[in-house]
């Protein structure tokens, strides 16, 4: 190599050199004389469960329905129970017609297999 080519490959290992570290700095926040702001997480009010209160197997039927009807649409689907731990057996028994739905009379069966309580 030629003296004249040496010192073109020097300046450019030298350049490539800083521009490597630049980047390190840059990508740590050290570079310049403040590091860009972190954003704080914002405090947010406590959620709700996405079903209401668990009905204990203890309560009667209709005090387990009132429970689960939140929306009051006069029956229960199986979004609105899934989270009672062992009561799809009893659910898909009661469902007489199929319709995915339990009525309150339907949920009184359900929740008799489910218990082991009778009405």
């Amino acid at each position: 190599m030629k003296s004249r080519e040496w010192a073109i490959a020097v300046r450019l290992g030298v350049a490539a050199s800083a521009l490597a570290a630049c980047t390190v700095a840059v990508a740590q926040g050290t570079a310049g004389s403040q590091p860009a702001p972190v954003a704080q997480p914002q405090s947010a009010a406590p959620v709700a469960p996405p079903h209401g209160p668990v009905p204990s197997k203890s309560e009667t039927a209709m005090e387990a329905y009132g429970k689960l009807n939140r929306n009051n649409a006069g029956y229960l689907t199986w979004e609105d129970v899934r989270h009672l731990n062992g009561f799809e057996t009893a659910f898909q028994q009661a469902d007489q017609n199929r319709d995915g739905r339990l009525s309150p009379a339907e949920f009184n069966s359900a929740w008799s297999m489910y218990t082991g309580n009778n009405p």
